[in-house]
């Protein structure tokens, strides 16, 4: 039963991990990376900390690699939002050091 529980669970990572990916394509604008985070501190109990996000991001970046044109993108975003101090650079700049580290794996 246990090796059951454990195939299931590993399997609904891995979908999570693809539909985060999924909404990571779909960025439009910034409030989509905020919902894309909010989405992340669900999945983990709304105990989610900084690194935990960074994890799962870098998990599903390096599982699911991302475009050129939406690195670019991203890569946009956090340059636009840096030294803001809000919430969109804190979000901005973390998806990108997400994208630079699973690209560096």
């Amino acid at each position: 039963m246990n090796i059951i529980v454990k195939s299931v669970t590993k399997n609904y990572n891995i979908l999570y991990l693809y539909y985060i990916r999924y909404k990571i394509f779909k960025i439009n604008k910034v409030e989509d990376i905020v919902k894309i985070f909010r989405l992340i501190d669900y999945y983990q109990g709304y105990k989610s900390s900084t690194d935990s996000m960074l994890n799962f991001l870098i998990q599903s970046l390096t599982i699911y690699s991302l475009t050129d044109i939406e690195m670019q993108k991203i890569s946009l975003y956090q340059q636009f939002y840096s030294n803001k101090g809000d919430i969109y650079e804190y979000v901005t700049l973390t998806l990108w050091l997400a994208v630079v580290e699973s690209f560096q794996e």
